[in-house]
């Protein structure tokens, strides 16, 4: 049988079965923490900056009473505040074909605001980049699409940005959709369409053609993936997408440029790193980790196509609800799995592992 504490009757009496017919007391069993407006306790959402006796923010006596300290607030939830963020998903790979594979397209990009709670954990989960191929085969061979980057708390995802297609190789298969599609296969007979990319985090990629031609290029963050001519020399990678979340301006998500027979396309946002291989230099590199990029596709039997980038995390805390360091990943793997920056009045962490953090 429940057991009434209070009651406020429709006449307006107020009624409160006290502890040892003396006083009641609304209190606690987690600890409060002391904010600068107010005491706020995990259990307890009546707070009050300054406590009657023993911290309590409230008590109601047996005749009616009911003493607080000098002011008393009633909040909803603990803390509640924004932050800012930037999350970008693996990059594919590209792939590798007899006239040049299709570059691999660029992780997904998504960013805006959104708001935490205190007291909650959250975690961030970095996208791989899709892992090179080797052309062992008369027919080519694909590369692989990157992995989603995400971010959640409370059983809840608050954003999620697509992985990046892969550049296609096989002949058969068009690029990879993803965040940016994947390059379309340069091949024997015809060429195949480039992949398409998710709503508002990138761009399709470019279409790849036969003989003389090449791969197509894997679809960037800012433009598509350019189409395969004049041997694929043409087949660039699409531009990226350029932030200064962190305080330092950084490109992330371009796509690999296509494979091509006599000359290749080069990578997107102008980075020669992620350009395509042809007969002079048909294997192509990995795109650098934490980037989202797209790597070029490679050219001919033997060849080999780099990993896609790995994607990152970022969110950005005004610095007066930073939740300390101890409160990232449980202070573990600094340098590792995240990193710290000041920019202006915001503490910026960059996840560049898979982590967690408790606001």
């Amino acid at each position: 049988m429940s057991t009434t504490v209070a009651r406020l009757s429709s006449n307006g009496v107020y009624f409160t079965n006290a502890y040892f017919n003396t006083y009641f007391d609304e209190v606690t069993k987690t600890k409060n923490s002391i904010s600068l407006t107010a005491v706020y306790s995990a259990g307890f959402d009546e707070v009050s900056l300054q406590g009657i006796g023993y911290g309590l923010a409230k008590r109601e006596t047996n005749d009616g009473r009911i003493l607080i300290p000098g002011y008393f607030d009633e909040v909803t939830g603990i803390t509640n505040f924004n932050v800012s963020y930037l999350i970008v998903a693996g990059g594919g790979s590209g792939g590798a074909a007899i006239f040049g594979g299709g570059g691999g397209g660029a992780g997904g990009v998504v960013f805006g605001n959104v708001g935490l709670t205190s007291g909650i954990t959250y975690t961030a989960i970095v996208g791989s980049g899709g892992v090179g191929i080797t052309y062992t085969n008369q027919y080519g061979v694909d590369g692989n699409s990157g992995g989603n980057s995400v971010l959640s708390g409370a059983n809840t995802i608050l954003a999620i940005a697509s992985g990046g297609g892969f550049g296609a190789g096989s002949g058969s298969v068009n690029g990879g959709n993803g965040g940016s599609g994947g390059g379309g296969g340069g091949t024997t007979v015809s060429g195949t369409a480039g992949g398409l990319s998710t709503l508002n985090q990138g761009c399709s990629g470019g279409l790849g053609t036969a003989s003389p031609n090449g791969g197509g290029g894997g679809g960037g963050y800012s433009t598509p993936g350019q189409a395969s001519v004049d041997a694929g020399g043409n087949a660039s990678g699409g531009n990226g997408y350029t932030s200064n979340i962190t305080g330092t301006s950084k490109i992330y998500a371009a796509g690999g440029g296509g494979g091509g027979s006599y000359a290749s396309g080069g990578g997107g946002s102008g980075i020669s790193a992620l350009s395509g291989g042809y007969y002079l230099s048909p294997s192509t590199f990995s795109a650098p980790n934490n980037t989202g990029h797209g790597s070029g596709g490679a050219f001919g039997i033997g060849s080999s196509s780099g990993n896609g980038g790995s994607g990152v995390v970022i969110i950005s805390f005004p610095t007066i609800n930073y939740p300390g360091d101890s409160n990232i990943n449980n202070n573990t793997g600094y340098g590792t799995i995240w990193t710290k920056t000041i920019n202006g009045n915001n503490t910026v962490i960059t996840f560049l592992q898979t982590g967690t953090f408790i606001c």
